[in-house]
């Protein structure tokens, strides 16, 4: 990117302007001699708690600085981003059950689970023993990524879809 003095704008360095061509092929010396300077751009990253808000540009006799800006959020902004993560965390809890576990598993689980245990523990075979462990440790998982979302959404880590923070 390249400042055009005259122009007052940053643009592209074109091949021919005016009456000279292949500027793409002169030194920054030529040129700063046709009205043209190198621009350098000093990124800001901003924090959590910060939003770009626009640039500085200070032309300088052989190049022009631009600088990212940043100001800090409001509380309301803070806030209102923290909804949106918290949101979108328990938007992952519920695609990663729902993955495990389809709406249509859910219920037929729900279903099974009530069945023995209106049998009771005392009466079950032991493949229905089996079978409704199954169903208690399906349950646990589901309540392990429930857990674990309450505690995302307390720490509202910015790479919270990583498998790392999951229940495997």
């Amino acid at each position: 990117m390249y400042y055009q003095i005259e122009e007052r704008i940053i643009r592209d360095l074109p091949k021919s302007w005016k009456h000279v061509s292949g500027l793409h092929l002169a030194t920054n010396v030529e040129l700063k001699e046709l009205g043209w300077l190198p621009v350098e751009v000093v990124e800001v990253t901003p924090t959590n708690t910060q939003n770009r808000n626009g640039q500085s540009i200070n032309v300088q006799t052989d190049r022009v600085v631009v600088t990212e800006l940043v100001r800090d959020m409001t509380a309301e902004e803070i806030s209102s981003l923290e909804n949106s993560k918290i949101t979108a965390i328990k938007g992952e809890a519920g695609r990663r059950i729902t993955a495990r576990f389809p709406d249509w598993k859910q219920r037929n689980l729900i279903a099974r689970g009530l069945e023995l245990t209106r049998i009771g523990d005392a009466n079950l075979t032991p493949e229905q023993s089996a079978e409704f462990q199954e169903i208690q440790s399906a349950w646990a998982w589901v309540e392990s990524v429930r857990t674990k979302s309450g505690e995302l959404e307390k720490s509202l880590p910015d790479d919270f879809t990583a498998d790392h923070h999951w229940p495997a």
